[in-house]
């Protein structure tokens, strides 16, 4: 599949997910095991920007209510979302785009949270997103200008 010719519809824009590391509070040795609570936190850089929820776990549908930057960007995000379920013969995408400028935080995978009786995600992963994807995504001017398959929900405008 090769995108259609001509110019994109708007510019490809350069986000990426903020960087993260996982702390751990350890046991100091001079201390009794009954009298320690220990932590485990993520620890990400802060946004400088306001924060905004673009799409939520629930539904690949844009958050209402975004002005005019945020709606751009998450058009763009859906367009995404709809080139990870297709190359991904629907089976991922991720979701849950939040974040603050071109940062991005704390996404989720949107995937069957079980395999052979085996749990893989946390609570966040919802299933149902993943089966109700081709009914609930709508397919704009970025999934025409790649050549996307028009999924049933998607109006061709």
């Amino acid at each position: 599949m090769a995108p259609s010719h001509g110019h994109p519809p708007g510019p490809i824009l350069d986000l990426a997910f903020v960087e993260a590391a996982v702390v751990l509070n350890m046991k100091p040795e001079s201390v009794r095991p009954s009298s320690f609570q220990g932590f485990t936190a993520l620890v990400e850089r802060k946004l400088p920007e306001q924060f905004k929820k673009y799409i939520s776990n629930a539904s690949p549908e844009p958050i209402p209510g975004l002005d005019a930057e945020a709606h751009a960007k998450v058009v763009f995000l859906c367009f995404l979302q709809h080139v990870q379920f297709h190359f991904s013969l629907g089976k991922v995408f991720v979701s849950d785009y939040q974040g603050a400028g071109p940062w991005l935080t704390d996404p989720q995978v949107m995937a069957k949270s079980e395999n052979n009786g085996k749990t893989l995600f946390s609570d966040g992963n919802f299933d149902r997103s993943l089966e109700e994807f081709r009914e609930k995504h709508q397919c704009l001017d970025w999934c025409q200008w790649f050549g996307l398959e028009t999924l049933s929900n998607s109006d061709s405008d």
